[in-house]
C-alpha cells in the first residue's frame, strides 16, 4: 500500500452520452438516405437514356430504311419492339422551300446538279410506347428521338450502290422514280407521294 501522502490518480474518463449516440445514428441515416435516392436517380436515368438511345438506333434504322425502299416500311400503327421495348413512330416528308441570299454569295445557278425542287426533309419521331410505360402519342415527357434529313429522291450518286441497284430492279422503285421525275416536270408543288 502506497504511504499516506501518496496522491491518488483520478482519471476523468468520459462517456458518451445518450444524446450523442442519437445524433450519430440520425447523421449515419442521413447520409444512408442521400447515398440511396442518389444511387435511385442514376439508376433511373440510365434507364430513361438506354430508352432515349434505343429510340434515336430505331429512327437511325427507319430512316434509312425509308431512304433504301420507302414501301418496304412497317405499318405506323404498330409498335416496333427494339431492345425489349415496345416503341411508336411517325414520318414526314415535306418538300423543302430554298431562299438564296445573294449578300451570302448563293446563287440561284447552282451547279452542284440537284435541284432545290428536288429536296425534301425527312422528320422521324420516335417515342416509347404505352406498352412499355411510354405514350401512344408522341410527346416529349417520355424517352423519345426526333431526327431530320435532307434527302435528294433523285440523287443515285449519293445513295450506297445496293440501294440504287435494288430500286431500279424493283417495279415500286422504278415508280417512284418515274413519279419523282413526272412532279418534277409537271411542277407539282404538293407534299410526299
Amino acid at each position: 500500500m502506497p504511504g499516506a501522502n501518496a496522491q491518488r490518480h483520478t482519471r476523468s474518463e468520459r462517456g458518451i452520452t445518450i444524446l450523442e449516440v442519437v445524433f450519430a445514428v440520425v447523421l449515419l441515416m442521413m447520409t444512408t438516405a442521400t447515398l440511396v435516392s442518389s444511387n435511385s436517380f442514376i439508376y433511373k436515368s440510365q434507364g430513361r437514356e438506354a430508352q432515349r438511345l434505343g429510340a434515336a438506333e430505331l429512327a437511325n434504322r427507319l430512316l434509312l430504311q425509308y431512304i433504301d425502299d420507302k414501301n418496304s416500311m412497317p405499318s405506323e400503327s404498330l409498335p416496333i419492339e427494339y431492345s425489349q421495348r415496345q416503341y411508336r413512330w411517325s414520318m414526314d416528308e415535306r418538300r423543302v422551300t430554298v431562299v438564296y441570299d445573294p449578300a451570302a454569295g448563293d446563287d440561284e445557278d447552282n451547279t452542284s446538279g440537284i435541284g432545290p425542287e428536288r429536296v425534301r426533309l425527312i422528320v422521324v419521331r420516335v417515342w416509347l410506347g404505352a406498352e412499355s410505360g411510354g405514350s401512344s402519342l408522341y410527346t416529349d415527357q417520355v424517352p423519345s428521338i426526333v431526327i431530320t434529313r435532307l434527302h435528294d429522291p433523285l440523287g443515285f450518286e449519293y445513295r450506297s450502290p445496293d440501294t440504287s441497284e435494288n430500286q431500279l430492279k424493283s417495279e415500286s422503285g422504278i415508280r417512284d422514280i418515274l413519279n419523282e421525275i413526272i412532279n418534277l416536270q409537271g411542277g407539282t408543288g404538293g407534299g410526299a407521294p
